[in-house]
């Protein structure tokens, strides 16, 4: 069985309303410019790209923890071997994973409050391993 930690609600109902209301501004934008000028349809596509990220971080969860690897859902997936973790650390309250390849931000408050516990636990294990690892 596999591990998730989901987005937070208020990130996506915040993405929902901004999508919608830049979406049926942007329709009534157009309608009433007659679709004239390019910054017409800048409100319209505005809202279905937050509409698109609403949908796809409600259909996939934030993070997902395999046994080999874990997957960061974001606009583009971010796949963490955990072999590869060299540090794990926190800064400004976000937690920083460094690998041979990337630094990867993960910023506590895009999560689920409930799943908070579930990534620090996961946190606190990587940290113990990379600090044997160095000695």
């Amino acid at each position: 069985m596999n591990t998730t930690i989901r987005y937070t609600q208020k990130r996506r109902l915040f993405q929902l309303i901004l999508g919608s209301l830049f979406l049926v501004i942007g329709v009534f934008y157009v309608i009433e410019e007659g679709g004239s000028y390019f910054s017409s349809y800048t409100f319209p596509l505005l809202g279905l790209t937050y509409l698109v990220i609403f949908y796809c971080e409600t259909k996939n969860k934030y993070i997902a923890f395999y046994p080999e690897e874990m997957r960061i859902f974001s606009i583009f997936t971010k796949k963490v071997k955990y072999e590869d973790i060299q540090e794990v650390y926190m800064k400004f309250g976000d937690y920083i994973i460094q690998t041979s390849k990337e630094k990867i931000v993960v910023p506590k408050n895009q999560m689920h409050k409930e799943d908070v516990s579930i990534f620090e636990d996961f946190f606190l294990k990587q940290q113990q391993k990379t600090t044997l690892h160095h000695n």
